[in-house]
């Protein structure tokens, strides 16, 4: 098993960029990797890539092969831990943006 963490994000609350370094996502990344491990069990690693990211919110594809063209996820910080809002081959949602209050940017491509 291998684990990759590409940490491509945007960063758009400003007021948490400061608390916010490379182990703090690392671990954010990890976290929301292992809530993904448990809703797909006969999968034996999960890559993550994450289009955008702040403290409390978070975007991006797990793949989980090489070949396969992976999942869109999204996921909120609530009491401290992640939690998965959507994880599926199929376009997110509007509405769990707005209803989590994300960023505009992580709107990009949902749908109505």
């Amino acid at each position: 098993m291998h684990n990759t963490y590409p940490l491509t994000c945007t960063f758009e609350e400003k007021k948490y960029e400061e608390i916010i370094d490379k182990g703090t996502k690392k671990q954010d990344i990890e976290a929301v990797r292992q809530l993904l491990l448990k809703k797909y069990p006969k999968e034996e690693d999960i890559r993550m890539f994450t289009e955008y990211y702040t403290y409390f919110h978070m975007r991006g594809v797990a793949q989980f092969t090489e070949k396969s063209g992976g999942i869109k996820f999204v996921a909120t910080r609530e009491d401290e831990k992640w939690k998965l809002l959507h994880y599926e081959y199929k376009s997110i949602p509007c509405q769990i943006f707005s209803k989590y209050n994300f960023p505009d940017t992580f709107k990009k491509d949902c749908i109505k």
